[in-house]
């Protein structure tokens, strides 16, 4: 039986990873920002076969951390793994024009990911085992113009999770970093769609396994991997004039 702690439990894209993990009979800790939505994700995994405990919690709130880690723990026994999926994505226009919005996000999807990795990392030490899947995006694999406050929220995490993996390889925990490409969730809604586009339901399946393989890092789908590698070696004189 799978024990696993899932921050961020009401992502669109994790709730279909979840289902897979229930239908296994995991043990499951789930948490997230809305109540109704998180009672709803728990009741149908509880259905499929999960042992479900949910908790609504802000997680921008760093001095709740420890005390939310120790409730997860002692619940699930032993975290076998850690899903981290929470974040937000303010517009561009918004974090330029807000400075408050543009913080906020910072806190969300980076500052809160350290509090909370740095302890669940220190629970797998003195455990012996786990392992740690992040989402992060592949907006964080080169800055651009229509996104790039959000962008770097993701890739300081990405950073901060290569770290964290060179750190926790000698105690045989793994840390893998899952970079989704665009995918068809509320988060988009607002986005023009796109032959690129993913649909949750293929994302989610696709999270789950790459956990179950444990690369260290997986594109979601796969072919951004290549996409981003073409990115990526644009030099830097041609960039800056492109419209991305």
């Amino acid at each position: 039986m799978k024990r696993i702690l899932v921050i961020g439990g009401t992502s669109a894209m994790i709730r279909e990873s979840l289902r897979m993990f229930a239908k296994e009979g995991s043990k499951i800790y789930i948490t997230g920002r809305t109540e109704s939505k998180l009672t709803s994700i728990a009741d149908e995994l509880k259905v499929l076969g999960a042992d479900v405990k949910e908790e609504c919690i802000d997680l921008d709130l760093s001095d709740e951390h420890l005390n939310f880690i120790k409730r997860a723990a002692e619940y699930l026994e032993k975290i076998d793994i850690a899903i981290l999926a929470h974040g937000i994505n303010i517009p561009q226009a918004e974090a330029d024009s807000n400075i408050e919005s543009g913080r906020k996000m910072i806190q969300t999807n980076f500052v809160s990911y350290v509090s909370l990795l740095t302890l669940i990392a220190n629970q797998m030490i003195e455990q012996g085992s786990g392992k740690i899947a992040a989402i992060v995006s592949v907006a964080g694999d080169r800055g651009r113009q229509s996104n790039f406050l959000y962008g770097a929220t993701k890739a300081a995490l990405d950073t901060y999770l290569s770290g964290l993996r060179n750190k926790l390889h000698k105690y045989g925990i793994k840390v893998i970093s899952i970079k989704p490409g665009y995918v068809d969730t509320p988060m988009t809604a607002g986005f023009p769609h796109n032959p690129l586009f993913t649909s949750a339901k293929e994302a989610g399946e696709l999270i789950f396994k790459a956990i179950s393989v444990e690369k260290d890092i997986v594109y979601i789908p796969w072919f951004w991997r290549w996409i981003l590698t073409i990115i990526k070696i644009i030099p830097e004189q041609i960039f800056k004039r492109m419209r991305l």
